[in-house]
């Protein structure tokens, strides 16, 4: 007979575990190859199990109870980790593991003089069958559900979860136990599972345009199919910490591909490492033109656990049944803005090869104050919206990885979408931005910079590639200032080039009046062991340059490295002209530089003699060329019509004097 120990549900569910719950759809329809606009997790954070055995059922089969009460016993959360996932308000999945601690169940059969032990019990879900394992020596299942037998619900509005299951004698018992396989089937009893769950992970999005119909590139292929949030939707803002303020946002893989891409935890060059970046457009007071600047970096979350969901297209291809270790072709794989701003899992950029995807693992943990490190960090003057009126910002998500890189598709592996900064006084969160706008959906297999002319018809883009090395974006636009000069505005996105930049050349002509140079950079952080150091800026007769330390001076110098956007801008007196940019590249290899076409200031054109500009040599230009003698002013055209020396240097000085005595003789020169 079956006797109840002196502790009731510790004596039936002796260590009961809701254990190995098998991942599996629970919904008829699981929507694993269609879009989704949210994807809900819950934890259980309390609750209790219940089991009520059918005496009469049993002492049918020579096996009686003393009592046919209910027994009932607390989860034990503090080693549970069981999970439930809610696609678009239905229940989705179910995994992880419950736990009820207590005593052995003993059970006793009729005619047989020994009483038999089974503890250690588990409760298996698995798909809509639920089942009653004895853990402790054979692992036997003794009770299952009934047929249609187990019934599973989820109130979101409160986070109650319930199990609820009518129980049936298991083959294996009916015939390894109690020797009949005609008891399989029979009535034992019911149980219940009671529990408060809270939302521990969440991403709410709008499922960007559908890349379905798209030619798959042949081998593996990941673009980030959707930036998203976390609980509520939106990026994470973690706080700040001596001015700096930390945020990280969500990424969904996707790999449109023919293969399936690697994605092996914890093996080097094996898995994909992803990075963030925040980017400000803003029109600076009293100007006319936008910079588009980056503002802040990430260190790179190291990619574990491919799941296998559909977002991107149609017709996933599930790796093994759903294992880990790939993302499959067609299929998809979330990190919510959390995951990826868990320092813990974040590792440095310096040592990773952009170009061939490859990186050593395990990797270097970042330093710092636990509130920023490792996560995308911007200065508070950068996002304080008191100091940024007007500004539009942006943030990138990045994926480099081996076997996409192999298959000679890293080129589109970052994508781009707008967010607004909120003032909330104390902090500066980041929001999705909303309504019909360039970027309120994942902008697609683009790097960020494409921003700039999505928000400005007039900016130029040129891609453009280093041999055996990976590619650059050059952004620009030029605008007339209200003087009558003109704003030179570059932006240099190194996107995937191992070799890196080390200097940036704009063709100018002589005399054109270069002034206000400009270079804006972004800050490197938590440990990586670059100079920071700005890149000074020179005016030479035939060219603006901005270098940083070479190579050979300094391994670490602050060279435009991969995922980093630089700014160079100045102001000329000449409208523009197609010219030549050269960008040097800092690591050593052929070619040492390239060179892109590009609007450069064009060549000024002036009459020599004509200092006051009115179209005649004569002796209205002496009051202008002396003023300007004297106090070194004077406009740019002013000072080419009066340097008459045989080597122009741009200025009106002591030694253009008799050249231009004799030039007002001759009336003209």
């Amino acid at each position: 007979m079956l006797r109840a120990p002196t502790k009731p549900i510790a004596a039936f569910l002796g260590l009961v575990a809701l254990a190995g719950l098998l991942v599996s759809p629970v919904a008829a329809d699981t929507r694993l190859d269609k879009s989704f606009e949210s994807l809900a997790a819950w934890s259980v954070t309390s609750g209790h199990a219940s089991l009520t055995f059918d005496s009469q059922a049993l002492g049918a089969l020579g096996l009686s109870t003393a009592s046919d009460a209910t027994w009932v016993s607390p989860i034990n959360t503090s080693v549970s980790n069981f999970q439930l996932t809610y696609l678009d308000d239905q229940i989705h999945q179910v995994g992880g593991a419950l736990t009820v601690t207590g005593e052995a169940l003993l059970l006793s059969i009729a005619d047989q003089p020994d009483q038999l032990r089974i503890g250690n019990f588990s409760i298996s879900v698995s798909g809509r069958t639920i089942a009653v394992i004895d853990g402790l020596d054979v692992h036997r299942v003794i009770f299952q559900s009934a047929a249609d037998g187990l019934s599973m619900e989820m109130d979101p509005a409160t986070g109650r979860l319930t199990f609820a299951a009518d129980l049936v004698i298991s083959d294996s018992f009916a015939t390894e136990v109690l020797q009949d396989k005609s008891y399989a089937g029979m009535p034992a009893g019911h149980l219940e599972i009671i529990a408060d769950a809270t939302l521990s992970d969440a991403q709410f999005f709008t499922p960007p345009q559908s890349s379905e119909g798209a030619s798959p590139r042949a081998g593996a292929d990941v673009i980030v199919g959707a930036l998203t949030g976390d609980s509520a939707g939106q990026p994470r803002s973690w706080g700040s910490t001596s001015g700096v303020y930390a945020y990280s946002v969500g990424t969904t893989s996707c790999n449109i591909g023919t293969v399936p891409l690697n994605w092996f935890d914890g093996v080097p060059n094996m898995h994909p490492v992803i990075g963030q970046n925040l980017f400000r457009l803003k029109t600076e007071p009293g100007t006319n033109y936008g910079r588009f600047e980056q503002i802040g970096q990430s260190w790179l979350k190291y990619g574990f656990c491919a799941l296998q969901q559909g977002l991107c297209t149609s017709g996933c291809q599930p790796v093994c049944g759903g294992c880990c270790s790939q993302l499959g072709v067609n299929c998809s794989d979330p990190y919510t803005a959390t995951r990826n701003g868990a320092f813990g899992n974040l590792g440095p950029k310096s040592p990773v090869n952009p170009y061939l995807g490859t990186f050593p693992d395990p990797h270097a943990s970042p330093s710092g104050s636990s509130t920023v490190r490792g996560r995308l960090q911007a200065l508070a003057a950068d996002v304080n919206p008191m100091l940024n009126a007007g500004a539009l910002y942006f943030v990138e998500g990045q994926y480099v990885a081996n076997d996409d890189s192999a298959a000679g598709n890293l080129h589109n592996n970052a994508s781009w979408r707008r967010v607004t900064v909120v003032n909330n006084v104390t902090n500066y969160p980041l929001n999705w931005v909303t309504g019909a706008v360039p970027g309120a959906n994942t902008v697609r297999e683009q790097p960020a910079i494409y921003a700039w002319r999505a928000y400005d018809a007039d900016v130029t883009i040129v891609p453009f590639d280093i041999p055996s090395d990976g590619r650059f974006f050059l952004g620009y636009k030029v605008s007339e200032n209200e003087d009558g000069s003109w704003h030179y505005e570059y932006a240099l996105f190194n996107m995937n080039s191992e070799r890196g930049a080390q200097f940036f050349s704009v063709t100018t002509p002589e005399c054109v009046g270069v002034t206000n140079l400009g270079f804006h950079d972004v800050f490197y952080h938590s440990g990586e062991p670059y100079d920071g150091t700005d890149w000074p800026g020179s005016v030479l007769p035939d060219q603006v340059i901005w270098a940083t330390q070479t190579f050979g001076q300094n391994s670490n110098a602050n060279a435009l490295r991969w995922a980093t956007l630089y700014n160079f801008r100045f102001d000329a007196a000449t409208p523009p002209t197609a010219g030549t940019i050269k960008v040097g590249l800092f690591k050593p290899g052929s070619p040492s530089f390239v060179s892109v076409s590009a609007q450069v200031p064009s060549a000024l054109s002036c009459v020599r003699g004509d200092v006051n500009g009115d179209g005649f040599v004569n002796g209205e230009d002496v009051a202008r060329f002396v003023e300007i003698l004297m106090s070194g002013a004077g406009t740019p055209l002013e000072k080419c019509a009066g340097d008459l020396q045989l080597l122009k240097d741009c200025e009106i000085g002591v030694s253009d004097v008799t050249n231009f005595v004799n030039c007002l003789l001759a009336g003209g020169c």
